[in-house]
């Protein structure tokens, strides 16, 4: 979720035409803790590594796969 970016048609959005706030990241958090959820897959807001495709790298879009290669 940290990952997000609003792209293509999201910046004309004003509800997802940004990025999310660290202080709305801490809250979905803390949601998922007082769930009881166990196992919730996170990321830092500052990391800079994402999974946002580029299809015009026919191989392999994905950023997150082409770092391990």
């Amino acid at each position: 979720m940290s990952q997000y970016q609003p792209i293509h048609k999201a910046g004309q959005d004003s509800r997802i035409s940004r990025r999310i706030f660290a202080k709305e990241y801490e809250t979905a958090l803390q949601m998922a803790r007082d769930l009881g959820i166990e196992t919730v897959f996170t990321q830092d807001l500052e990391d800079e590594l994402h999974n946002l495709p580029d299809f015009r790298k026919s191989e392999n879009p994905f950023p997150l796969d082409r770092s391990i290669i």
